[in-house]
């Protein structure tokens, strides 16, 4: 699945699982995804209205299921209104908006005077015209990706939201957002799990409720009542710390990123938007693999692994079938060179699967797994301890990647690690970083935060270890880019 990727993330953020639903619906297993297309509203027969209103604006979606039978409807129906909250929930931390949700059961007119935008989601397989359509306003779709602008094509549609999330900055939680959009007892769940994995300490606590007055009942409300005790207790000698608002925004941020380090755990069910996380993730990490595969032929791509002694390699650790369907677009042409580097008996065991019936979007996913798996074999010829952390760091191709490296290895771990580089060197990456995590790394580096890693050379090594590893998982997967 590497097409039409903006459309999936629209509808990732509007109707979660609509895709397995209408699978399980139709008893199918596939269904198809148009790109982001012209909104056409006078060709549909609007079935259900979705409508979300905040202080100051509507937001109309219209739906188009008019293929469907009466029964068939009614189920969709059932759908879309349990989707509601989970739509609320994701506008509060994701589009920083609080929308009251309503679906029509009496749709209205379509606004013609609005610009709309199409995702067409097809079950062919079902009947020829067996298809939903959803027809979102593009102001809505401002609110997914500011830059988006009125009277735009639907292609810059998909190139801004493509970008917005490619910067991995949309990847921290909002903790204000959180706040609200959490009720207490979600909320007290979720400090729980915090200070289990040790993850919340009360100096945190205390920077959280004068950072956030407005919600400190809230907040003590979702806390222990050991807790609460421990943070008034705190207080009472706070003022000779004199924290400013350079200490509130650092504490803030090392309490997002703890969230972050939670969310992305896969046992945590318990919050739901870590599953949305998850998902919007591999969306963008297909996104990425497939701009990567584009950025220049397959052909390309081959005779720089022949270059680097690396085809066969790659070949031989590769899955038969995997390899098969990277080179079934043209075989014949690639097998004269495939006959250059690998046995004969591993071309028959390729031969086999060659002739199955492969999708152009198998042939793809193949060429990537295929790449990935070579950029994986060329990064294992670096040197990877920690001394080669200050050869990476200068490597990174774009500004964002660093935003990633300090997502994975975290903040103290990345300020203690830069403790060991090059002065300048340390410098590209914090300049690099949002302004609340330079805060945190800078008091690290001054040795104002844990002034003992100022001399201790063996932790000072241990993180840069923890770095070059993240660096290579974040490489290895296609999340960041080195240059050779």
């Amino acid at each position: 699945m590497i097409f039409n990727l903006p459309s999936r993330i629209i509808l990732n953020i509007l109707f979660k699982d609509i895709i397995s639903f209408l699978c399980q619906l139709f008893h199918i297993d596939h269904v198809a995804v148009s790109p982001v297309l012209t909104g056409s509203a006078e060709k549909h027969t609007i079935k259900h209205e979705l409508i979300l209103k905040t202080a100051y604006h509507e937001y109309h979606i219209y739906i188009d299921s008019s293929s469907f039978n009466q029964q068939e409807n009614k189920h969709f129906q059932s759908f879309l209104k349990n989707s509601l909250s989970r739509l609320s929930m994701i506008s509060r931390i994701l589009l920083k908006k609080e929308f009251l949700t309503q679906l029509a059961q009496s749709p209205g007119t379509i606004d013609l005077n609005q610009q709309y935008c199409e995702i067409i989601l097809e079950m062919p397989s079902v009947g020829e015209n067996c298809h939903v359509s959803l027809l979102i306003p593009v102001t809505f779709l401002k609110l997914i990706s500011p830059e988006i602008i009125d009277s735009v094509s639907p292609a810059e549609i998909e190139d801004a939201i493509t970008a917005h999330f490619k910067n991995p900055g949309w990847i921290l939680p909002d903790l204000e957002s959180l706040i609200i959009s959490l009720n207490e007892k979600e909320l007290s769940q979720l400090f729980n799990m915090l200070q289990k994995n040790n993850l919340l300490s009360i100096y945190q606590i205390f920077l959280l409720i004068t950072a956030f007055p407005q919600y400190s009942l809230k907040i003590k409300n979702s806390l222990s009542h050991n807790t609460v005790q421990d943070v008034l207790a705190f207080k009472k000698y706070s003022h000779t710390m004199k924290i400013n608002r350079r200490d509130l925004a650092g504490g803030i941020y090392s309490i997002e990123e703890s969230l972050y380090q939670l969310m992305k755990n896969d046992n945590n069910e318990i919050f739901s938007y870590s599953r949305f996380l998850s998902d919007i993730k591999n969306f963008v990490k297909n996104i990425l693999n497939s701009e990567l595969l584009l950025s220049k032929d397959f052909s390309s791509w081959l005779e720089e692994m022949v270059n680097n002694n690396l085809l066969y390699k790659t070949i031989s650790v590769t899955h038969e079938e995997t390899t098969a369907r990277a080179f079934s677009q043209g075989y014949a042409i690639y097998k004269e060179l495939l006959l250059n580097h690998i046995s004969e008996k591993k071309i028959n065991s390729i031969e086999y699967y060659v002739n199955k019936n492969i999708s152009f979007s198998q042939t793809m996913e193949a060429r990537i797994a295929l790449i990935l798996t070579y950029r994986k074999l060329k990064f294992k010829r670096l040197k990877s301890n920690y001394d080669s952390l200050d050869y990476m760091i200068t490597r990174f191709m774009n500004k964002s990647d660093y935003m990633y490296l300090l997502l994975s290895a975290g903040w103290f771990v990345l300020s203690t690690a830069l403790k060991g580089v090059k002065k300048s060197n340390a410098q590209v990456v914090i300049k690099n970083l949002p302004r609340s995590a330079q805060y945190l790394i800078e008091d690290v580096l001054k040795g104002i935060i844990n002034p003992n890693i100022l001399q201790d050379e063996m932790q000072i090594n241990k993180a840069k270890e923890i770095c070059v590893k993240e660096i290579q998982i974040l490489h290895d997967e296609g999340f960041i880019l080195l240059s050779d």
